[in-house]
Parts: C-alpha cells; sequence; structure tokens
C-alpha cells in the first residue's frame, strides 16, 4: 500500500514537472514568420532573428518587427497641385514602397531609432523625403516630358530619393494617376 502511494506522489511529481516544462517552453519560445524579425534585447547586447529564438522573462525583451513591403502613397491633387518646370500645374499620385532589410544592422537601427512604434513613425519620416524628390524631378520637366516619358520619371524619381533612410530600403516607386490641374480648379 505504502509503495503504491509512493508511487502516485512520483508520478504526479512527474506530471507536474513535464508541464511546468511545457509551460516554459510555450512562454519564452517565440516563432516569427517569413517576413518578420525577432530583436531579442538583452542586459548588454541586442540580437536579431529571422526565425525563432528564446526570449526570458526579467532578462531579455523580445520585439517582433514586420519587415515586408508596405506602401507610402504621395498625392498631388488640385488643392496641392505639383509644379513642373514650364510652371503647369499637374495632379499625381505615386506610390513608394519601402521595406526593411533582412539584416541584422537595419533592423537594430529602425528599433533604435523608431521604437516599437516603427509603422506609424515610417510614414511620417519618409513622406517629406518622397515629397521632395518628386517635387526635385517635376522642376526638371516639363509637363509633356513627363506625360511621355511616365516610366523615365518614376525611375527619376527614385533615383532622387535619398539612400539613407535610417535602415528602411526604397525597393520600387509606381506613378499611379497623373493629369493636369483643370484651369478652374487651379489655385489662384
Amino acid at each position: 500500500m505504502e509503495f503504491v502511494i509512493i508511487f502516485a506522489i512520483v508520478i504526479f511529481q512527474i506530471a507536474v514537472f513535464v508541464a511546468m516544462t511545457v509551460a516554459f517552453i510555450k512562454v519564452c519560445y517565440r516563432n516569427v514568420i517569413p517576413g518578420q524579425a525577432l530583436v531579442i534585447m538583452g542586459l548588454s547586447r541586442s540580437r536579431v532573428t529571422f526565425t525563432s529564438g528564446w526570449v526570458l522573462p526579467m532578462v531579455t525583451t523580445g520585439h517582433t518587427l514586420d519587415c515586408t513591403m508596405t506602401t507610402i502613397g504621395v498625392a498631388y491633387d488640385a488643392e496641392r497641385p505639383l509644379r513642373t518646370a514650364d510652371r503647369a500645374d499637374v495632379q499625381v499620385g505615386m506610390n513608394f514602397n519601402v521595406h526593411i532589410p533582412a539584416n541584422e544592422a537595419d533592423v537594430l537601427q529602425v528599433l533604435k531609432i523608431y521604437s516599437a512604434n516603427y509603422a506609424e513613425a515610417m510614414e511620417r519620416v519618409l513622406r517629406p523625403h518622397f515629397r521632395r524628390a518628386v517635387e526635385k524631378v517635376a522642376a526638371g520637366r516639363t509637363v509633356k516630358a513627363v506625360y511621355d516619358d511616365q516610366l523615365g520619371f518614376a525611375d527619376a524619381v527614385e533615383a532622387a530619393v535619398p539612400q539613407d533612410l535610417d535602415g528602411f530600403a526604397l525597393h520600387s516607386v509606381s506613378l499611379e494617376r497623373l493629369w493636369p490641374t483643370p484651369l478652374d480648379d487651379a489655385p489662384a
């Protein structure tokens, strides 16, 4: 009888140990999907993994960053048209596709500058760079040149965007819409 009680206690202790081990693994082991980065920040240094990693409570913290493509739109409409070299107003819509390159240095730079709310800060910080590039290229071309070579206009805008985008990378630029501002809608 004593043997059965001792055996039951041992089995119960083994079951508790297994349950605690499974719970520890569920809490501490983080797996990220493709296109994301897991930043594990410890006491002395931070490291980045694109697959999975251990995040130990009270020793390290983990942040997941989305590294996939994000589109930032820049639009010039009738109220704020784009001015070309021949002083004509044009309504333009352009999309800029940006992402965080899948390397540790860029991911850590983005996290260091923008913290965990990088998605909100990305549009606020990058949109002015994109607007300046569009305005710079448009200032050197006439309306006819923009209409005749729309792909070249988009390529020139892409080339005019600064290379240093604080850890972000510009993937592509596309011209979504382009038409002249009607004279009755033009600002005075």
